[in-house]
């Protein structure tokens, strides 16, 4: 019979936040919004001497990282990180050249009022363009590049030097995995002890503390393509300890 056990993710939770001048992490992603105003070349150059670029949502996760981060309540509007192609009348992010996704704006936008790019939540846009907006939700406009608008700067985060971990439930099918091949099995006074081995071990991505075996047995798996001893999917293929490190802006 396989044992119950848990699944934890090791993962730095984002604080709901719209407060200023503080960094922010989430998915190995820096946020920051800087305590200022002006037109949008001024806003960049501020990211820039933070080390960072006006922020870019390249995907839906990102996006959806921004609904977290801003507080629909605050009138501010940001400025982004986008080309405008005139030659297409469309927009890009700048740094990779994607498309702007048209899910990311709101309706009726862009409607070519500019050659920048703000973030700013719905009920300022409703108040500032008189129309009913359904929903709710922060989504993206046009507008000239000389107002004076706020700013979110985005950089990359860094792993922790002090490799801390922090924990938290989730359930196997909500992420993917790759294939975890056992490392080594030995017997551990408790899961704490299991854990410190594998963040003590380069190597070890996953472990499995089976406190129902008389042992008291701690697993430690590597993430590989094959495995010549059994995975753990096929060991214990619903639930397990996956670690990631911390980050830091």
């Amino acid at each position: 019979m396989i044992p119950s056990l848990l699944l934890v993710l090791i993962s730095v939770q984002l604080t709901n936040c719209q407060r200023k001048e503080m960094w922010y992490q989430r998915n190995g992603r820096c946020y920051y919004i800087p305590n200022s105003i002006g037109v949008y070349e001024q806003q960049r150059t501020v990211c820039q001497k933070l080390g960072a670029h006006p922020v870019e949502m390249n995907d839906q996760a990102e996006f959806d990282v921004m609904q977290q981060f801003l507080d629909e309540t605050n009138q501010d509007q940001f400025w982004v990180g986008t080309n405008y192609l005139s030659n297409m009348n469309a927009f890009q992010w700048a740094l990779t050249g994607k498309d702007v996704p048209k899910s990311m704006w709101f309706i009726n936008e862009p409607n070519l009022s500019g050659q920048c790019v703000r973030l700013l939540c719905a009920a300022t846009f409703a108040a500032i363009t008189g129309t009913d907006i359904p929903g709710t939700g922060c989504h993206l406009a046009d507008h000239a590049c000389t107002l004076n608008y706020n700013i979110i700067c985005e950089k990359a985060a860094e792993p922790a030097q002090n490799q801390i971990y922090s924990t938290k439930k989730s359930t196997i099918l909500s992420i993917p995995e790759p294939v975890w091949c056992q490392q080594t099995t030995r017997s551990s006074r408790s899961l704490s002890e299991c854990a410190a081995r594998c963040t003590q071990t380069v190597s070890c991505g996953a472990f499995i503390y089976n406190s129902s075996h008389p042992d008291h047995t701690c697993g430690l798996y590597s993430a590989e393509t094959s495995c010549s001893d059994p995975s753990l999917e096929e060991a214990y293929n619903h639930s397990y300890y996956i670690k990631l490190p911390q980050w830091h802006c």
